[in-house]
């Protein structure tokens, strides 16, 4: 993981609609130049819940989640083409707290 860069190297373009231009991949490349230097990737991505687990990182997300659809302040979700993470939103019953600004 962090030897070969592998979120930068295969996750990262895997999950784009479109192959990166050699000056994008070198943008997402310059801040973790040695695998020191990625450690932080990996630490978020030992993170991310995945099926409730890790109970408490599952848990503080699901409370941030409830917050950010029920609680007082509008929210607002943009998201792009050709990124394929967010291409589409996926939630439940956030309709109605989603706000669109317009200029």
């Amino acid at each position: 993981m962090l030897q070969e860069n592998f979120f930068i190297e295969q996750v990262l373009p895997g999950g784009m609609n479109r192959p990166l231009t050699a000056a994008e991949h070198d943008a997402y490349r310059e801040p973790f130049p040695t695998p020191r230097d990625r450690l932080p990737v990996l630490r978020w991505i030992q993170q991310i819940p995945v099926n409730g687990d890790p109970a408490d990182v599952d848990a503080a997300v699901r409370r941030n989640q409830d917050v950010l659809l029920r609680g007082p302040v509008p929210g607002c979700c943009c998201t792009a083409s050709p990124a394929r993470w967010s291409a589409r939103p996926s939630w439940t019953g956030a309709a109605a707290t989603v706000l669109v600004w317009r200029s």
